[in-house]
């Protein structure tokens, strides 16, 4: 059967994307003033982020059909598993923006021994106890054979999406501004594109990996796949992720030419061949970070849609044959025509 999803399903989602699209416009208008005000680029995005997190915590607890959303709201955070999780991502996430507060105006004198490691294990080890938690709430966790193994996977996907999806998005936000400024200005922001490759090639081959993982505990069969709006939604998912990959990969080719030169060979082309002018730098960066916003906004939806899996997924099991019917023998004695005993010759 093909599954649906209700209208105020999409509203609901429509309106997710309202909100996505115009926080991440608050971020880039409101990031230079930002920092040139509260030297913090982040303050009016995270008071944004804030107020949309309490604002939809309150939808959620207005649907639940109850007479007081207030009540509603104060039974979901202190009386169900959901809100005790969702107080502490929300304990976490402040965590680590006072972190980043802190890391922003203070440093560690260099003499101080493992000065790095500690300002390392300040936004790694709650980052990581973050994505731990939200794996909880995903899928993996609901599926009836799940163990701690995709759990940590999904963790794993997460946390693999977030550096790559999460530093793309950051990258349009910093460094494009960057690209329109000074020679000193535009230096910087090839320096920076050039150490986020790594890292961004990386975390594409960790989120393709658990990414075809998690779509084959999530979707029971081909049917599934193409005929769910889960299973289409992954594949619009993918296809995002492989144009943002090409893209990410033509943008390396650029800054790096070595690899430049590799591909050069593999395409049979000049020495000094490049994927596309230094001038389309900004262009290219702009329309990787908004693919990545669509493939977030696709992985939003495909956690509030229920998996392409269920008894309907499942293949027909085989008829059952009926044992095979025993003829009865006829009851031992005598056959008509003789006689038991002695024959008539006999005699």
């Amino acid at each position: 059967m093909r599954q649906g999803i209700a209208v105020d399903g999409w509203l609901f989602f429509a309106v997710a994307a309202l909100l996505a699209v115009g926080i991440t416009m608050v971020l880039s208008t409101s990031y230079l003033y930002s920092q040139e005000r509260f030297s913090d680029g982040t303050y009016f995005f995270r008071k944004q982020l804030m107020a949309v997190g309490v604002g939809l915590l309150w939808v959620q607890a207005a649907a639940t059909g109850g007479d007081n959303t207030l009540n509603s709201l104060r039974q979901i955070v202190g009386e169900t598993s959901y809100g005790a999780r969702w107080l502490q991502r929300q304990g976490l996430l402040a965590e680590l923006v006072i972190a980043a507060w802190i890391l922003t105006r203070t440093r560690f004198p260099k003499r101080v021994s493992g000065a790095r490691l500690i300002e390392l294990a300040v936004v790694a080890l709650p980052t990581l106890a973050l994505v731990m938690l939200q794996a909880r709430n995903s899928h993996a966790a609901g599926l009836e054979d799940t163990s701690l193994l995709k759990v940590s996977l999904d963790a794993l996907h997460l946390l693999a999406a977030s550096l790559w999806s999460g530093g793309v998005m950051a990258l349009g936000v910093t460094v494009i501004p960057r690209l329109r400024k000074s020679l000193n200005e535009l230096a910087l922001a090839w320096a920076v594109l050039r150490r986020f490759g790594g890292l961004a090639a990386l975390s594409v081959g960790v989120l393709f990996a658990t990414g075809l993982y998690n779509s084959g505990q999530q979707v029971a069969s081909l049917d599934a796949l193409l005929v769910t709006l889960y299973g289409q939604s992954l594949l619009v998912k993918v296809s995002l992720t492989l144009g943002v990959g090409l893209i990410g990969l033509l943008t390396s080719a650029l800054l790096h030419p070595s690899l430049a030169s590799a591909l050069g060979r593999v395409l049979r082309r000049s020495a000094d061949w490049l994927p596309f002018a230094p001038d389309r730098l900004k262009l290219m960066v702009t329309i990787e970070a908004l693919t990545a916003g669509g493939v977030l906004l696709l992985a939003a939806l495909l956690t509030a849609t229920p998996p392409a899996r269920g008894p309907e997924f499942e293949p027909p099991a085989p008829p059952e044959t009926a044992p095979p019917k025993l003829r009865a023998c006829p009851a031992a004695g005598p056959r008509p025509g003789r006689i038991s005993g002695w024959s008539k010759g006999s005699r």
